[in-house]
């Protein structure tokens, strides 16, 4: 719970905005109370070195066991990172091979791929929020190939909204 604690205070103190796409899309609004200019050279920030420090300190203490990590810890790799836009490398950045992770890469770095889990839904719709796109469009307004005949599926009936927040009723690992 620390852990998840620190990230939520890296995510609230550096700015980085998440909404739900099912709550309507605000623009040209301002968020409410002050506003804080976006940090610049968070490789240097006080702040940010010692959070970072605390975050990796949690996540050796779960790996180690003297916390109760929440995962199965010999089964999962990962890696976490905090990145800027006024850099090309990330801030800081941490990296895990879970030893039952027997398949694949026997080390974990910045160049790792990995499948991807339900945390990607977060960033697919922040990129859909910012990206502009009329996200009450019908998905085959952005990918046409989509309009078939042979689909189970009426992809012209279906919001980008709708999909984004998995409300659209498409089963799992439907063609």
């Amino acid at each position: 719970m620390y852990l998840l604690n620190c990230v939520v205070l890296l995510v609230g103190v550096f700015g980085l905005q998440v909404q739900s796409v099912a709550e309507p899309v605000r623009t040209n609004c301002p968020p409410e109370g002050p506003r804080v200019p976006r940090p610049t050279d968070l490789a240097k920030s006080t702040f940010l070195n010692r959070a970072t420090q605390n975050i990796t300190a949690s996540i050796r203490g779960a790996l180690n066991g003297s916390i109760k990590a929440g995962w199965a810890i010999n089964d999962t790799s990962f890696t976490l990172g905090v990145v800027s836009f006024e850099s090309s490398t990330p801030a800081w950045q941490y990296h895990h091979r879970g030893a039952g992770n027997v398949n694949g890469t026997k080390k974990v770095d910045a160049d790792s791929q990995y499948h991807i889990g339900s945390l990607t839904k977060m960033v697919t719709d922040l990129i859909v929020l910012k990206s502009g796109i009329d996200i009450t469009a019908p998905v085959t307004k952005y990918l046409p190939e989509l309009r078939s005949n042979s689909s189970k599926i009426k992809w012209n009936e279906i919001s980008i909204s709708s999909l984004s927040t998995h409300l659209s009723g498409i089963p799992a690992n439907c063609k």
